[in-house]
């Protein structure tokens, strides 16, 4: 086996080893969803009651960008983002059907994604140019949440851009110290247009298969 395979092979099990830890998470969290009303209940109120504790403890992020008045409209073809300098997309008009949160190593539509920022999802996206290394770091910070969106972005040129509604961070490095305080803060935080609403049950396409799909469907 070459030296140049095996980093591939590497970062192809460790993203399958992501990957089977989301599905696990996601059978855990149908079986929360379909539990007794009761039990749902607490859980509703100690996720909102640590959501409170956490949002007046938090501190300003250094270099957060705000959007505001982003149109939730849903609409169908592609969407251009003119009043936004931001890539990706921190919020806008989007498609109706929101992209699965996971790990992907194609680039996202827009419009699928931008979706999924509005049921509460952190998009983390990266640099095409980042090393396997950097790349395999930010896949791991899917964690359990079962919202978030990791891809390559064309275009971006920072390293590292984490997205929420509305919210946007520039880091050069996942391991910043300000990524995990981002993700506490907006995943599923007080700028979700629709708290609850879900992340999976969307659409896995990507690259040009998603483009072409929301290009057939426009006007």
């Amino acid at each position: 086996m070459s030296k140049k395979s095996q980093p591939k092979q590497d970062r192809q099990a460790r993203l399958a080893q992501i990957q089977k830890e989301q599905k696990r998470q996601e059978r855990k969290r149908n079986l929360l969803i379909y539990g007794a009303t009761g039990a749902v209940a607490v859980l509703i109120i100690a996720a909102t009651t640590y959501g409170l504790l956490t949002t007046s403890g938090a501190r300003e992020l250094d270099g957060l960008i705000k959007y505001d008045d982003l149109s939730q409209n849903h609409v169908a073809g592609k969407v251009d983002y003119p009043d936004q300098d931001q890539r990706p997309p921190a919020g806008g008009e989007h498609n109706a059907a929101w992209q699965n949160c996971g790990v992907y190593t194609e680039p996202l539509a827009n419009e699928h994604a931008v979706h999924s920022l509005e049921h509460g999802a952190v998009w983390i996206s990266y640099a095409p140019d980042l090393d396997e290394g950097a790349v395999g770091d930010v896949e791991a910070k899917l964690g359990s949440t079962g919202y978030v969106l990791v891809s390559p972005y064309e275009g971006q040129e920072t390293p590292v851009m984490l997205t929420a509604w509305g919210v946007q961070l520039e880091v050069d490095d996942i391991g910043d110290e300000q990524v995990d305080a981002f993700l506490t803060e907006y995943v599923q935080g007080e700028q979700t247009p629709e708290p609850g609403a879900v992340c999976t049950g969307g659409i896995d396409a990507t690259g040009a298969e998603a483009d072409a799909a929301l290009a057939a469907t426009g006007p």
